[in-house]
């Protein structure tokens, strides 16, 4: 719950204004950690997430289509934000059979408590042995694990050193390019996604259109990637706005005013 506490003293005049807390700034945070405590009580118990107890409760877009591009071995990327039910993304779509693993800068904040729940859910569902988690480190083996069809989680609100700027009506929003060049240097197909709770205990996984992802360009021009970076940002944005108490005020920053 800290990074809930910390958005007391951000500086939100940095923030997007759709971002920043309205109305009571009391009921903002409550409702903020209300989403956080319910994600959490989830993940505890990720193999229920089978059950159809719990399976009806969890709304995923594009079921269909994710599943027919496992079964060709298609690699996937799911780009991604930081939202308050976000670490349930992995669990969500490895319950339905999907080798999905997540990306994250640095993984030693995964204790033994998080690999007994993969655990846990992976022998549910027959996937034991497949990576659930790379870090910055493991870069090699993560793009392996795509290349053999696997989908690999990489959120876009870090602060890599390669970034795109969308300006939209409601604020710009600076995305990291690390899910476009992976996707791109092995041909996976990368999907806009966020995850959200629609309901009380109710979760929605918003599976967007697949990005264009552009060819290689000359000398490492990034700018190639501008057109998937606003495709990404419209596919997400109504969602945010609806529910913007539901981000991660720890990576809020990616959206700036205009």
């Amino acid at each position: 719950m800290s990074h809930v506490c910390r958005s007391r003293s951000r500086d939100w005049s940095k923030v997007a204004p759709f971002l920043r807390p309205s109305g009571s700034v009391f009921l903002w945070r409550w409702h903020s950690l209300t989403q956080f405590i319910q994600t959490q009580s989830l993940a505890v118990w990720p193999d229920r997430l089978v059950t159809p107890r719990w399976r009806h409760r969890v709304n995923v877009e594009n079921l269909p289509a994710l599943l027919a591009l496992k079964v060709e071995g298609v690699p996937m990327v799911m780009a991604t934000l930081h939202t308050q039910s976000a670490t349930l993304f992995r669990y969500i779509l490895r319950s339905h059979g999907i080798p999905a693993a997540t990306f994250v800068l640095n993984a030693e904040g995964h204790d033994k408590k998080t690999s007994r729940r993969d655990a846990l859910l992976d022998e549910q569902v027959g996937l034991v042995g497949t990576p659930n988690l790379f870090d910055i480190r493991e870069l090699r083996a993560a793009m392996r694990f795509l290349r053999s069809g696997g989908c690999l989680i990489i959120a876009c609100d870090t602060r890599p050193a390669q970034r795109l700027m969308v300006r939209t009506p409601q604020g710009g929003f600076t995305m990291a390019l690390g899910p476009l060049r992976m996707a791109r240097s092995t041909g996976a197909t990368v999907f806009p996604a966020i995850v959200f709770h629609e309901q009380q205990w109710r979760v929605t996984v918003h599976i967007g259109n697949p990005l264009n992802i552009p060819e290689a360009a000359r000398g490492g021009d990034v700018s190639v990637f501008q057109s998937a970076c606003e495709e990404f940002t419209h596919s997400v944005l109504p969602i945010i706005a609806k529910y913007p108490a539901q981000m991660d005020p720890a990576h809020v920053h990616s959206w700036s005013p205009c």
